[in-house]
This record gives C-alpha cells, sequence and structure tokens, in this order.
C-alpha cells in the first residue's frame, strides 16, 4: 500500500464549500461580537437617529411661532404644544440607549434639556395666570440657555439637536431679561407688551 495514499475518500468539492461557508459564518459572527468598529457604529447611527429626532421638533416649533400669541390664552396654547413637543423629543431621544460610553453626555445633555422645558413650564404658567412679565421673563431664560444646551449637543456629537432656530445676535437679544415694567413704555424684549384682554375671566 502507498504509505501516502489518504486512509478517506477525499470530500467532494461540494462538501469542502459547504464547510468552508460554515467556518467562515462562524469567523464572521465572531467578528461582530468583537468588532472594535461596532460601537463607532452604535455611536454614529445614535447620533444620526437623534438629529432626525430633533430635525423633526425644530419643524414643528417653527411651524406653530409663525405668529405671535396676541392673548394670554393664545400664549398659554401655544406654550402647551412647545412643551408637548419638547417633552417628546427628549423622551425620544433618551429611548434610543446609545453608547455606554456617551451615557454620562447623554445624561448631562437631557438634564440640560429638562432645564429648559421647566422654563418653558413656567411660561405656560405665567401665560395661564395672565402675567405677561413673567411670561417674558421666563422665554428670556430659555433663550439665555439655548448656547448651553447648544454647547451640550455639539459635545455629543448632534448637529441638529438644539441648535438655535435664530442667529446669535437674535438669540441674544431674546435673552434679555425684561426690566421694565411701565405699562406706558414702548414694547420691547425686555419691556414686555401686556397681553390683550381675551375676554375671559
Amino acid at each position: 500500500a502507498d504509505p501516502l495514499a489518504p486512509t478517506h475518500p477525499r470530500p467532494r468539492r461540494a462538501a469542502w464549500i459547504a464547510g468552508g461557508i460554515g467556518v467562515a459564518g462562524v469567523l464572521v459572527a465572531l467578528f461582530l461580537l468583537l468588532d472594535p468598529f461596532g460601537e463607532e457604529l452604535a455611536r454614529e447611527e445614535f447620533l444620526a437617529e437623534g438629529d432626525e429626532i430633533c430635525a423633526e421638533a425644530h419643524e414643528a416649533f417653527t411651524d406653530l411661532q409663525e405668529e405671535t400669541p396676541a392673548t394670554a390664552a393664545t400664549a398659554a396654547d401655544l406654550t402647551g404644544q412647545l412643551v408637548n413637543i419638547a417633552e417628546d423629543e427628549r423622551d425620544e431621544i433618551d429611548d434610543l440607549e446609545g453608547p455606554d460610553d456617551l451615557e454620562g453626555e447623554v445624561d448631562s445633555y437631557l438634564a440640560a434639556r429638562d432645564e429648559g422645558i421647566d422654563q418653558l413650564q413656567r411660561g405656560l404658567d405665567a401665560a395661564e395666570d395672565n402675567d405677561a412679565g413673567a411670561y417674558a421673563a421666563a422665554q428670556a431664560k430659555v433663550a439665555a440657555a439655548q448656547l448651553r444646551r447648544q454647547r451640550a449637543a455639539q459635545q455629543l456629537g448632534f448637529r441638529e439637536c438644539s441648535r438655535p432656530l435664530v442667529d446669535r445676535e437674535e438669540l441674544e437679544r431674546q435673552a434679555e431679561a425684561p426690566q421694565n415694567t411701565d405699562p406706558t413704555a414702548p414694547p420691547t424684549v425686555s419691556n414686555p407688551p401686556g397681553f390683550p384682554s381675551s375676554g375671559e375671566n
């Protein structure tokens, strides 16, 4: 007998191919589990989905604020809708469950968003109380904290989230706290006009 002859029949070509596919499948599965780029992919997906959520919220904010509210009732209605949009936006981002290495930054950003929502809620309460001064003060505080929220968003890598809807000069103007309470003074950001009577008690 030939000592170099195989002791088992040579596998057919199809068997080798099938075996090779099986081994390749196992290797791919292991690569996906151990792939160091997997985290980066999760990060990019998280940021993209977050920006998409924020872009939709920005569009809704812009559409709602095309007209300035003329009465306390319309201001309350508008602000209530803005609060709902902001809360939904925050909750959807929180539900994305981004990569573990972003958890601290995400928490900081969401905390900044919560502060902004709290100020919107104060504005809503003021409008419901027909208090134009408190309403304007709350709006100014929302604007004043906008750049801080934007920085927190940019540290994460967001491009759309907390992006101001106006330029920096206008944002700084909106952030001015109301100073003058004289009802005869010309209305400005620092001297907000009173709400016209809505005809309701």
